[in-house]
């Protein structure tokens, strides 16, 4: 008799679970447009290789974080001089002493796709796919994304997650982890680099 209510107890668990799923795919379909188009916004934008248009879409956090990494390092090249040569382009202190993030963000990332015309061939050639959505709550979502180019004659496809989180009411696109460490190596190369 035990026996029986265990099976049937299991039974509508699973029953339960199986309505659960279906609910969460269908609302997965629907429920987050708004985060999709956003990711797929700033993809498009990093094809284009349109980065102040990309730090736009990014948590302003993330935008001061990128400023407070790199700017001690800019700010010493400078030394005592009005001018010096950032990545390969003179810039003036004032320029980026006096910038918002968004426009530090925006000419650092178009000074390195410039110097480097294999890194923008590269990211212009890139196709992107969500394939997935994961919610973890009401202010916190991850797009899975398929993402495939070519280099040198190879396809290659590569899964990556973009989160998106609510900043003060509005959907933002978090730094990915590519491009910190971008972040960071541009820091050391700087660093490396005498006055």
């Amino acid at each position: 008799m035990v026996e029986r209510y265990k099976v049937k107890f299991v039974s509508i668990c699973l029953t339960i679970i199986v309505m659960l799923l279906a609910s969460c795919s269908q609302q997965s379909t629907s429920a987050f447009e708004a985060q999709k188009e956003l990711v797929a916004k700033g993809n498009q934008l990093m094809t284009d290789l349109n980065w102040h248009g990309y730090a736009e879409l990014l948590r302003p956090d993330d935008l001061a974080q990128f400023k407070k990494e790199l700017y001690p390092e800019m700010e010493r090249l400078f030394g005592s001089s009005d001018s010096a040569i950032i990545i390969e382009k003179y810039v003036q202190f004032s320029e980026i002493r006096d910038s918002s993030d968004v426009y530090l963000f925006g000419m650092i990332m178009s000074e390195i796709f410039t110097v480097s015309p294999e890194l923008a061939a590269t990211f212009s050639a890139m196709s992107h796919e969500i394939v997935g959505v994961v919610s973890e709550d009401n202010t916190l979502v991850h797009c899975l994304v398929r993402t495939r180019l070519l280099l040198s004659g190879r396809k290659l496809d590569e899964m990556i997650v973009i989160t998106v989180e609510v900043y003060e009411g509005e959907w933002k696109i978090m730094m990915s982890k590519s491009i910190e460490g971008l972040t960071m190596m541009l820091k050391q190369s700087l660093s490396q680099r005498k006055v």
